[in-house]
């Protein structure tokens, strides 16, 4: 019967990538759960089938660890540190382990994946949006009051990275589907970026219908004199042609 000496002894003479089974079984078993994490997200890993038993062992370890503060702290901690690389290896995942087992952690989560991947931290948000998106009106509510606060947050975010990345052709579409996101966060977003479409549609829904006119005739005046302005131009363009 090994110990916790010969286990640690084994481990250190093992260097090759090819035990990787042998150093998580020991890791493991030793609870050394901090190296079980970094060896599941080590990007050439030789773990068979390493997405599934990776958040399986996320998850049983989770509740392994609920009767112990400090150790469940210290494994929060160890996810929260690698959240973009476990977020690398399935975003799905990723979202849903997110959700049900460090809720309270999102913000926190968000805010770290923002700051060291924005495009990882957009599809993570993405996924998020339609979960949210996907909940019938009383689920959506039950959501909504359990987590505000987390949620206001992350359709801001949404936005905000949308516009980042320039992708404001799927602003309104985005806005259309969910009607809680936040309305002066995304209004001024929109406007600090000239998504028109979705400022309208954005006092539409707050019912201020007169700025909503107003916009509408703006953009309107915009693209006449737009129009007249090219119209010039041309005439411009062919007096100069015929003089030559």
């Amino acid at each position: 019967m090994f110990n916790d000496f010969d286990y640690n002894n084994i481990l250190g003479a093992i260097k090759f990538q090819y035990f990787d089974e042998v150093k998580l079984y020991i890791l493991n078993k030793t609870k050394q759960y901090k190296q079980c994490l970094e060896l599941f997200v080590e990007p050439n890993c030789m773990i068979n089938d390493k997405t599934k038993r990776l958040f399986d062992w996320i998850d049983e370890t989770h509740k392994q660890l609920k009767k112990n503060e400090s150790g469940l702290k210290k494994f929060q901690t160890d996810i929260l540190f690698n959240i973009k690389n476990i977020a690398k290896i399935d975003i799905k995942k990723c979202e849903i382990m997110v959700r049900e087992l460090f809720p309270r952690q999102r913000k926190l989560i968000l805010e770290k994946l923002f700051n060291e991947d924005k495009e990882i931290c957009l599809k993570f948000v993405e996924v998020l949006v339609d979960f949210l998106n996907s909940n019938s009106e009383e689920e959506e509510t039950e959501v909504r009051a359990n987590n505000d606060e987390s949620n206001a947050f992350t359709l801001t975010l949404h936005i905000q990275l949308l516009c980042e990345f320039k992708r404001f052709d799927e602003i309104l579409g985005a806005l259309e589907k969910n009607h809680c996101y936040p309305y002066e966060e995304c209004l001024q977003l929109c406007k600090n970026n000239h998504v028109y479409d979705a400022i309208i549609h954005l006092y539409k829904l707050n019912g201020d219908l007169a700025s909503a006119v107003n916009e509408c005739l703006e953009r309107m005046k915009e693209a006449f004199s737009n129009f007249y302005s090219d119209l010039d131009s041309n005439k411009i363009k062919d007096i100069s042609e015929l003089e030559s």
